[in-house]
């Protein structure tokens, strides 16, 4: 019986053990496309254009209640074995996932974006759709707070996670746990068909320039409500922040002086 099903009851794990053992006899395994991402990265959209250009079916892989899309979820695995699929979620590379990652062969992309860049999207995420967020708990009370008191709680119980995320990534990426594939925001946003087509052919699947043109237009088509895609302008977050604001978010780092947070706007141990 393999490790994840023995966090459920014994008679529900003897029927996934079942389960995913038929699955693999059985089933010729479909391919599972997923973005790993931090939020505000631009991943609903880089997954609605995938699912655009492949037909494969959104498969959400994770727990899915309470908000919680950051731990995957044995299941749900089982479930989309056998189809092809497209997943963005904001997982990090914890010991489970990681070992759920590896038990389905699943080889993650990694979407990151500028840290600073991130702080700015979440208030305007936050105030334009609400106090949902992922990373951090937050009620109406925020929007009656001024700008800078926003900023700074943003800062101080949401920044924490994404540190927390790059981390974990970089660290399975560092010692081998996972092959994966690295974008940023910056990148993506700035040539979307060069970003999808080096993430189709990490998953060694074949489509030309044309039609990946096409899947982008007909997923910019689609109402901002499904892409979720604002147009973020990069470097904004380092001048819309204050200079404390700022030094604030360097310090996170100091904890890991042997991270390289480039990817994240930052340096190799920048605090």
């Amino acid at each position: 019986m393999n490790t994840w099903c023995r966090h459920f009851c014994p008679r529900t794990s003897r029927l996934l053990a079942y389960s995913e053992k038929i699955r693999r006899k059985l089933s010729v395994r479909g391919e599972y496309l997923f973005i790993a991402s931090m939020p505000k990265s631009g991943s609903t959209f880089m997954a609605k254009a995938l699912e655009e250009l492949t037909g494969y079916r959104y498969a959400g892989l994770t727990y899915g209640y309470e908000r919680d899309d950051q731990n995957l979820y044995l299941p749900k695995l089982i479930d989309a074995y056998t189809s092809g699929t497209v997943t963005h979620q904001h997982v990090r590379a914890t010991g489970p996932n990681t070992e759920l990652f590896s038990r389905f062969g699943i080889r993650p992309v990694v979407l990151t974006r500028n840290i600073f860049d991130v702080v700015i999207s979440i208030r305007d995420h936050v105030l334009n759709e609400g106090p949902a967020f992922p990373s951090f708990f937050c009620d109406e009370g925020f929007a009656n707070l001024d700008q800078t008191l926003q900023l700074d709680f943003i800062i101080e119980l949401g920044v924490p996670w994404y540190y927390n995320f790059y981390v974990s990534w970089y660290e399975a990426s560092r010692v081998g746990a996972l092959e994966a594939l690295w974008l940023t925001y910056d990148e993506v946003v700035k040539d979307w068909a060069a970003s999808l087509k080096a993430v189709v052919d990490f998953y060694g699947l074949n489509y030309s320039e044309q039609q990946i043109a096409a899947c982008i237009e007909n997923t910019r088509k689609k109402r901002r409500s499904e892409t979720r895609l604002n147009k973020g302008v990069p470097g904004r977050g380092q001048s819309a922040l204050s200079e404390d604001q700022i030094a604030k978010i360097v310090a996170m780092s100091r904890f890991y002086p042997t991270v390289d947070f480039t990817p994240i706007g930052l340096g190799r141990g920048a605090g």
